[in-house]
């Protein structure tokens, strides 16, 4: 927790007890004088929080990827997404199904991080790119997340310039 979490759930937490014995005669606090404290404090954490970029240390998704686990599969995908065969193909659209998990659970945590439309766009690339690579005649889950990423990226972030046109 950072210092204004730390300092508002003390604030909490001792606002309305008795203190210490030498403060006695003062008169305890009323519900009135707490009320801007219980109101500002729940208001002020999902601010910074919104605000906030995820940090390195933290983990998303069903398997845990952290913010540059992420970057890394997208990185590597996009390397060896030219040459690879279909069967290649096929497994590096399962480590970007599990990335794009990752990143999902990312963006309701730090819906404002600015990496996470560049990393979305560059997913949806990826997944072209698999897609491409494929030569059967049915539809394979990389065209479809393809799409996917595209309409998401749209409706949740519309004004950057990852968002497809």
């Amino acid at each position: 927790m950072n210092r204004f979490m730390n300092a508002a759930f003390f604030m909490l937490l001792f606002a309305g007890a008795p203190l210490h014995a030498a403060f006695a005669d003062e008169p305890a606090a009323d519900a009135a004088t707490l009320a801007p404290v219980l109101i500002i404090a729940p208001v002020m954490s999902s601010i910074a929080h919104r605000q906030a970029k995820a940090p390195a240390d933290e983990y998303f998704g069903r398997y845990k990827i952290s913010i540059l686990g992420v970057r890394n599969v997208i990185y590597d995908v996009d390397a060896r997404s030219e040459n690879a065969s279909e069967d290649a193909a096929a497994g590096m659209c399962r480590k970007l199904i599990l990335a794009e998990e990752a990143l999902r659970d990312w963006q309701t945590k730090y819906p404002d991080d600015t990496w996470i439309p560049k990393f979305g766009y560059a997913m949806m690339k990826d997944y072209e790119k698999i897609d491409s690579v494929i030569v059967s005649d049915e539809l394979h889950p990389a065209g479809v997340h393809a799409i996917d990423l595209s309409i998401w990226l749209d409706k949740a972030y519309p004004n950057s310039e990852f968002a497809p046109q």
